[in-house]
Order: C-alpha cells, then sequence, then structure tokens
C-alpha cells in the first residue's frame, strides 16, 4: 500500500485565495496609512508656512491695508490680507516713546491641492506697527 504525501489542488487554491484576500487588506491599510502621512505633512508644511509669512509679517516690510500673495515650492499658494483696525496718535505721552501705533488685523491662508480638493490653513493674528514721529 502506497500512500502519497503532499497537498491537493485544492488544498493550494484555497490556500492561495486566503493569501490573496490578506494581501489584498494589508495592501489597503499600508495605503491608508500613506495617504494619511502625506495629508499630515501636507498640513505641517502649510501650518509652517503660514507662521513664518505671520512672523515675518510687519518686520520685512512695513505693515499696509491690503492683500499679498504668493506661491512656494509650486504647491502652496498664500495669502495676507491686513486690515488697520485702530491707529493711536501720540499726543506726547511719555508711554510710547516718541511714536504713533497703528494696530492691524492679519490674517493668512495657505492653499494647496489634495486629491483634487482644494484644502487650506488659515491663522489669524493681531499686530502693532510703530512708526516714529518726525
Amino acid at each position: 500500500m502506497r500512500t502519497e504525501s503532499g497537498f491537493s489542488l485544492i488544498e493550494i487554491i484555497f490556500a492561495f485565495a486566503i493569501m490573496t484576500i490578506s494581501l489584498t487588506i494589508l495592501m489597503k491599510v499600508f495605503s491608508t496609512g500613506i495617504n494619511s502621512v502625506i495629508r499630515n505633512e501636507n498640513y505641517t508644511l502649510a501650518a509652517q508656512i503660514s507662521e513664518s509669512l505671520m512672523a515675518s509679517a510687519g518686520h520685512e516690510q512695513k505693515l499696509v491695508s491690503g492683500t499679498n500673495f504668493g506661491t512656494i515650492q509650486n504647491k502652496f499658494k498664500w495669502f495676507i490680507k491686513s486690515v488697520a483696525v485702530n491707529e493711536y496718535k501720540n499726543n506726547g505721552n511719555q508711554e510710547t516713546l516718541g511714536k504713533n501705533l497703528k494696530l492691524y488685523k492679519l490674517n493668512v491662508r495657505v492653499v494647496w491641492l489634495e486629491n483634487e480638493q482644494e484644502k487650506f490653513f488659515e491663522t489669524h493674528s493681531y499686530q502693532l506697527q510703530t512708526e516714529l514721529i518726525e
């Protein structure tokens, strides 16, 4: 009596079916993870761009009411809107050290495309602009 060991064709097909389903599920999990990483990276870059623009507003050039815009890395578009909220003219008050003060409301928006949808990150702040009295 001879017994043959090994797997039948049905067992091999069943094993391949289980492996295919398992790999499909794993690939979907990894794909979702990679998409989340890319999305979070874009939000992080947009936040850094926004904070950088907010920090440089009023320091690199004088604040004026209006809108400025530009592009970074051919991917992110940014817009800075500044609006004068209040102005204080110094009438000799020693606390302001001979300066006129102007308060600006700043709105920085960074926009990019992700999966053919427009995403944005926005920050708001107030900034005081000082002007020397001549």
